[in-house]
Formats: C-alpha cells, structure tokens, sequence
C-alpha cells in the first residue's frame, strides 16, 4: 500500500518537473499528450494494484475531452491500452511469482475457515458476482 502511494506521489513529481512550472496543480497543467499519458499510466496501476483510481481517471478524462481540453480518441486509445498493458503485466507477474507464493496458499487452504470460504466461493461463485454487483444498485 505504501509503495502505491509512493509511485503515485513519484509520478505526480515527474509530471510536475516535466512541465516545467513552479505551481504544483496537475489537473490545471496537464494537458495534451501528459494527460494521455497520465490516463495511460493510471489505468495501468489500477490495473496491477487497485489503489490506483482508474475509473475516475477515465471519467476525468472523458469529461475534459467532451469540454475540448482532451482529443477523445487519444482518451479511448490511452485508456484501452493501459488497461491491455496493466491486465498483461499483472498476469507476468502473476505467473512469475506462482512458485514462490503456491506454497503460502497451499498452508492458508489447511485452515478450516479458509477452506470452507474457498468451497462456499467455489459452489456460489456466478450468483455472488450477480448480487454483488446487482443488488446494491436496487437500493435507490
């Protein structure tokens, strides 16, 4: 959690040195192709670690480029990339990191409250994804 925090406040200060200016507001400054790449790099943390806010990166975005600040295009191209580039990364790492981590999930499924949690995803799974995703919206 730290380390995302640190990456998002490294990447702000990047942009900001890039820029060139003395104030510190990346939402006045960064236009044009350092928004882009700001959506890109945005959507390809949240895409390796959720802390990052994707979804609120590309409604931002969306919203500059309906005002003109933003070429929509540009917007549509960095979002579906960072998501393309975020899901690939997270499954390399995922893949590289399987035999060090196998063993650790192979001891936390010999707990009984583990287990029973895996079987009761594993049998419910379809119908808890429809109601988590559903339901709380028939709350309105």
């Amino acid at each position: 959690m730290l380390a995302g925090v640190l990456l998002v406040a490294c990447l702000a200060f990047v942009v900001h040195w890039l820029q060139g200016d003395h104030s510190f507001s990346l939402i006045e400054q960064a236009t044009g192709e350092w928004a882009h790449l700001a959506t890109f790099l945005l959507i390809l943390g949240d895409a390796i670690c959720p802390i990052f806010p994707g979804e609120t990166t590309l409604n931002a975005a969306s919203t500059l480029a309906a005002q003109g600040s933003l070429d929509l295009g540009l917007v549509i191209l960095a979002g579906a990339l960072g998501a393309i580039v975020g899901d690939s990364a997270l499954y390399w790492i995922a893949r590289t990191s399987a035999p060090r981590v196998q063993p650790q999930l192979e001891k936390a499924k010999q707990n009984e409250k583990v287990a029973a949690g895996l079987g009761f995803l594993g049998e419910s799974g379809p119908l808890l994804l429809v109601v988590g995703r559903y339901v709380p919206a028939c709350d309105s």
